[in-house]
């Protein structure tokens, strides 16, 4: 054993840890890499129960865009070097999710379909209208 290295305790049971995985400082991709998954879980979680519609869609709209450009241009062949077939090189998923996501904050569908109602009564998101 190392002399930096701890000596391994068993509790039980293991929690996953990145310290095996690391190949970058602490603020490397294994953090975004958490932190963007929680992000989107967030923007999920608000869009199914119909809350902070308008927020959602500019913040997934936002991440839908940026995701977008980060593939620019289009790929023309896959991984394993076949063409991809691909005739459109504009919209992708990434658009359609954005459009989506957008036609339900204008729709208010968590208003039929979710809690948007009862958020839209409490007294914070009366005052702030924003938040709807």
């Amino acid at each position: 054993m190392a002399v930096h290295e701890q000596p391994r305790r068993s509790s039980g049971f293991d929690l996953p840890t990145l310290r095996g995985n690391r190949t970058t400082s602490a603020s490397g991709p294994a953090v975004s890499a958490v932190t963007g998954t929680s992000t989107a879980r967030a923007y999920a979680l608000a869009l199914l129960a119909g809350v902070a519609l308008r927020i959602a869609a500019v913040a997934g709209t936002a991440m839908m865009t940026l995701m977008w450009v980060a593939e620019w241009p289009p790929a023309r062949h896959l991984a394993d070097g076949s063409p991809s077939m691909s005739a459109n090189p504009f919209v992708d998923y990434h658009v359609i999710y954005a459009v989506t996501l957008i036609a339900l904050a204008v729709v208010a569908a968590g208003d039929a379909l979710g809690l948007g109602r009862r958020w839209a009564k409490l007294p914070i998101v009366r005052d702030h209208g924003w938040l709807r």
